[in-house]
């Protein structure tokens, strides 16, 4: 779609797009799991639980009639941001698309199902967080899932809608 207005936010997904959290965050759920006595693959976690929120896992042990562990979700969480905060890495490409994005002058921010700690731990890790201050949005704060980004620029910037971009 051409168009003459000028770009003016691009409204980011953090895991997947920014940094490749997924099969950290993944590998950590799938050993919590298994941990918890819950047999599952490492390819059913991952399709199970990725772009999911906790809720998802929640779901899982309800359906299995299992009980939640004493330590859910603050046991996982602790380990998923510690292994998050010493191997993820930004996906290629990214860095190049928010310097070009600055040099334009165009605004952009970042939505996630995921916890705001959890934006915050991975874009400090591969250098980005400084872009993002005061321009992260996590569906955990907003009660807005992630497919609702749109919904999270709306009230700190007032733009038309023909001139974002969702990626």
């Amino acid at each position: 779609m051409k168009t003459d207005r000028p770009l003016q936010l691009v409204i980011f997904d953090c895991d997947g797009v920014l940094v490749n959290s997924e099969p950290i965050f993944n590998r950590v759920l799938h050993d919590y799991l298994q941990d918890c006595g819950v047999k599952i693959s490492f390819s059913e976690t991952c399709n199970r639980f990725t772009g999911k929120s906790r809720h998802t896992v929640e779901a899982c042990f309800r359906d299995l009639g299992r009980q939640l562990p004493e330590d859910w979700p603050d046991g996982f969480y602790t380990n998923a941001l510690s292994a998050l905060a010493t191997e993820v890495q930004a996906i290629e490409g990214a860095k190049f698309v928010l310097d070009a994005l600055a040099e334009k002058e165009v605004a952009f921010c970042v939505a996630s199902n995921g916890l705001t700690q959890k934006m915050e731990v991975t874009l400090a890790r591969v250098g980005f967080l400084a872009r993002f201050q005061g321009a992260m949005f996590s569906a955990t704060i907003s009660a807005r899932a992630n497919r609702h980004r749109m919904y999270f620029c709306k009230r700190p910037v007032r733009w038309e809608l023909s001139h974002r971009i969702v990626l």
